[in-house]
């Protein structure tokens, strides 16, 4: 089960992306549903601090790939 969920998961940066954007959207609309605004505008901060982690993780692992 593990071989086919990591065969199907995309490798490019855009497809990681984009499957990473909407799954934040998912979290996000879900919390803007069931909270209050101070605790959705807390989680936004978090998203964009890991957005912008993520990306940097990204261009980190590329550069330890050349020689």
């Amino acid at each position: 089960m593990l071989s086919l969920i990591s065969r199907n998961i995309p490798k490019s940066l855009w497809g990681q992306t984009a499957l990473m954007f909407i799954v934040l959207a998912v979290v996000l609309a879900v919390l803007q549903a069931f909270t209050s605004q101070h605790y959705f505008m807390g989680a936004v901060t978090v998203c964009y601090g890991f957005v912008i982690g993520w990306f940097a993780g990204w261009m980190a692992k590329r550069r330890q790939g050349r020689p």
